[in-house]
């Protein structure tokens, strides 16, 4: 069976970016989500369950947030709770997300966009 879970199109542009910056974009059903390319009227399609997937060209991963910290290694420093949102944090970049996912991927684009 495949479970849906419907993300936002700001989920779908930090895949994207996440993908088109060189994450690792590897396919192990069952251990990441993955976004589906494709509108609904829900949203977005995040199917968490890839196992009856034929054709994984037409997703993007969206990785955990242990993912995300494994990849950022070293450079990554802290994660914390605000009022009103999260923040990442290296050394030198400082990141705010509405969850903690959110704030650390921020934090990974910032720091390996192509210069």
């Amino acid at each position: 069976m495949i479970k849906k879970h419907y993300g936002t199109k700001e989920d779908y542009k930090l895949a994207e970016q996440l993908r088109d910056i060189g994450f690792p974009q590897e396919i192990t059903p069952g251990s990441d989500r993955y976004f589906v390319i494709s509108k609904c009227k829900e949203g977005w399609t995040v199917i968490m369950q890839m196992t009856q997937i034929k054709n994984y060209s037409n997703y993007i991963k969206v990785p955990t947030l242990e993912k995300v910290l494994e990849e950022l290694g070293d450079r990554f420093v802290s994660l914390f709770k605000e009022a009103k949102c999260w923040s990442a944090q290296t050394d030198e970049i400082e990141t705010k997300g509405s969850t903690s996912l959110e704030a650390v991927t921020k934090l990974y684009i910032e720091l390996n966009k192509k210069k």
